[in-house]
């Protein structure tokens, strides 16, 4: 009879203790892209793909030619069975080789996205918490916080930012758990 106790105690560390654990054991580092664009904060285990398209020279307006990149950088947490959680941290980057973007043309180019996510995330069930176009220092930015219920995970929130400037486009994301949304790592991604 004494060894139920100690079994108990011990399964209460192995449920409860584990997961604090692993969230210490997760180190962040500043992930800079390799095209220069943007650095971010990221947990230090990331999958990073890039396409580079380039030009001839003399095939675009410029002789030189370009380089247009498109990348997708996933830092993916799956915390089952010690708990329901998934934490995917993404950012994504597409540059264009057209024209550069006016102020309005930034804008509607925002809105568009903005009502993609929306309307992706409606068909789960999700609700808009927060909705704004705003200047985020010389660049304007899409800003969404939503909130679902997910039939194996429970109460999820994701949070996106959609940065343009006149020929690029930053995308980042933050889906997991309702209540890390304004959690203090969740904070500092973006």
């Amino acid at each position: 009879m004494r060894a139920l106790p100690l079994c108990l105690a011990l399964l209460a560390v192995l449920i409860f203790v584990r997961p604090a654990f692993a969230a210490e054991e997760t180190k962040w580092e500043t992930f800079h892209s390799p095209t220069g664009v943007y650095s971010v904060n990221l947990p230090d285990e990331y999958k990073v793909e890039t396409r580079t398209f380039r030009t001839a020279p003399g095939t675009i307006k410029d002789r030189e030619g370009r380089v247009v990149n498109s990348e997708e950088v996933i830092a993916r947490f799956d915390q089952r069975p010690y708990r329901k959680a998934v934490k995917n941290y993404i950012m994504r980057l597409d540059q264009t080789i057209g024209p550069n973007m006016t102020i309005p043309d930034v804008k509607r180019a925002i809105q568009k996205e903005m009502v993609n996510y929306i309307n992706h995330y409606r068909k789960k069930g999700a609700l808009i918490t927060r909705k704004e176009i705003l200047k985020r220092k010389a660049f304007w930015s899409g800003e969404i916080d939503l909130v679902y219920e997910d039939p194996e995970l429970g109460v999820q929130g994701v949070k996106i930012r959609i940065l343009f400037s006149d020929n690029t486009k930053l995308q980042q994301i933050f889906a997991g758990p309702e209540y890390l949304l304004e959690d203090k790592w969740v904070v500092d991604f973006f």
